[in-house]
């Protein structure tokens, strides 16, 4: 990396040397060691719920240990639609503590949406979530 202290971390996302997605550490708050967790997977893969779960256990797991093994950071957080229900699920199975709800935040087909806040603490919820 070029920079020391970059505002965002994006890596790409491999399945036997292909790409199937990206993410990674997004609002990087270096001072206060927390940044936000971004994840993308490719159509193909995301409409299938057991290669989707599969494949997001699989990165909150190495980026949980990028974020707090080798960045030393203290806190990530997310912030998911509602709507998602598979995607809320797999991050409170990995360790992610439901925190709050941003009420009627976005719109999606004219709707109003809450996004769901998660946060997981190294101290508190690395240890026993292991990858």
């Amino acid at each position: 990396m070029k920079e020391p202290m970059p505002a965002n971390i994006l890596m790409s996302y491999l399945f036997r040397d292909e790409l199937i997605g990206y993410g990674g550490l997004v609002h990087i708050a270096w001072h206060d060691l927390c940044a936000e967790i971004s994840f993308l997977l490719s159509p193909d893969r995301a409409i299938n719920s057991a290669i989707y779960s599969a494949d997001f256990q699989c990165f909150l797991g190495l980026i949980k240990h990028l974020a707090f093994d080798y960045l030393c950071f203290q806190r990530l957080y997310t912030e998911t639609y509602e709507i998602r229900s598979l995607h809320i699920k797999i991050l409170e199975n990995s360790g992610f503590m439901r925190e709050g709800v941003l009420r009627q935040h976005v719109r999606i087909g004219g709707n109003p949406i809450n996004s769901i806040i998660h946060g997981c603490l190294k101290k508190c919820e690395w240890k026993t979530h292991e990858w």
